[in-house]
């Protein structure tokens, strides 16, 4: 990870904004890796730049995309 910012743990699932690396890396409880989601810098819908924080409600995953002055909303099951 390069500059982790956000933190968000649900229900046994720790979603982490890498800011740096433009993605948002989920892991279990034991901290393994679970799926990861952006990774390529961009604008369009599913890009990130810059994600700073993170959160959960239901089954959706609210990114606060810093970068691209927005917040984007994603499936928290891996796509």
């Amino acid at each position: 990870m390069r500059f982790p910012q956000g933190l968000s743990l649900t229900e046994g699932v720790l979603h982490v904004a890498d800011t740096r690396n433009h993605r948002i890396i989920s892991f279990d409880t034991n901290l393994r890796f679970i799926f990861s989601f952006g990774g390529k810098r961009g604008s369009e819908q599913g890009e990130l730049s810059f994600p700073s924080g993170v959160a959960v409600m239901g089954s959706t995953i609210y990114v606060a995309d810093s970068g691209n002055d927005r917040v984007q909303a994603f499936p928290a099951a891996p796509p």
